[in-house]
């Protein structure tokens, strides 16, 4: 597991969420890090955030720069460890990071019209584990 080190959140610190969302703050990024609901990984200049929810499913909240395959990996071995049996994403229809999402196993699993507010969309992407 390549989860992220205090040291790295100041890179990640309000960075664009290549999904579409809100981006985080360095305090909420440290916050997430004591929840052992939530992970929040890095690898090879990108992070993630992924919080496990009950019920078996893991959803990725925030993406940082592009996601790698080795990031990807990462945060399925995570939602693995944590019980989940699938992945969900929920992404902007527009967003670089969704071919590579598709490249990785992901597959278009429904839409949100108003998912990031103010008539933004979102394509939901879901991964069985």
């Amino acid at each position: 597991m390549v989860k992220a080190k205090r040291s790295a959140l100041a890179g990640m610190d309000g960075k664009r969420n290549e999904l579409g969302g809100p981006s985080f703050s360095r305090s909420a990024l440290e916050t997430l890090m004591s929840d052992p609901d939530f992970a929040v990984l890095a690898a090879g200049g990108s992070a993630a955030v992924v919080h496990h929810e009950e019920g078996g499913r893991s959803r990725m909240l925030l993406l940082i720069g592009r996601p790698t395959a080795a990031l990807l990996e990462e945060a399925e071995a995570s939602a693995r460890q944590a019980g989940a049996v699938r992945v969900a994403v929920e992404v902007s229809p527009d967003s670089p990071v969704l071919p590579a999402l598709e490249t990785m196993g992901y597959h278009r699993a429904g839409e949100a019209a108003d998912h990031f507010g103010r008539g933004r969309p979102a394509v939901l992407m879901e991964k069985q584990l």
